[in-house]
């Protein structure tokens, strides 16, 4: 934003009162951007199953402790997937490697049976 609209990202109080007349910004332009729901939705599925995923259990130290005391309610989501490597496979192709802009332009090998 700073670069583009040459404006920043500030933080309001909980109330918002700073926007009132009066307020610290009264004469302000508020700008709000909002995310199409269902890309929101899959957006947020995709990052559950990764961090949720077989292969967080195995990684080391405090942040990671949540992950691997954590059981989780439908495991055959993850059937056949038991290394990131795996879950990266699935979606991306070896022959375009792990780069992330590679990957979402290329073909997927994802074929509407990955749960089954």
């Amino acid at each position: 934003m700073d670069n583009v609209l040459d404006a920043s990202d500030t933080p309001l109080s909980g109330l918002g009162n700073e926007l009132n007349p009066g307020g610290e910004y009264e004469n302000y332009t508020t700008l709000t951007f909002v995310r199409d729901p269902l890309s929101r939705f899959y957006s947020s599925y995709d990052e559950v199953f990764l961090r949720f995923g077989p292969w967080m259990k195995k990684r080391q130290g405090k942040f990671f402790k949540r992950y691997q005391e954590f059981d989780h309610p439908f495991p055959y989501l993850y059937a056949n997937m038991t290394e990131l490597e795996d879950y990266h496979n699935a979606f991306c192709p070896k022959s375009l490697g792990f780069g992330k802009k590679k990957c979402l332009q290329g073909e997927t090998n994802e074929n509407g049976t990955l749960a089954m």
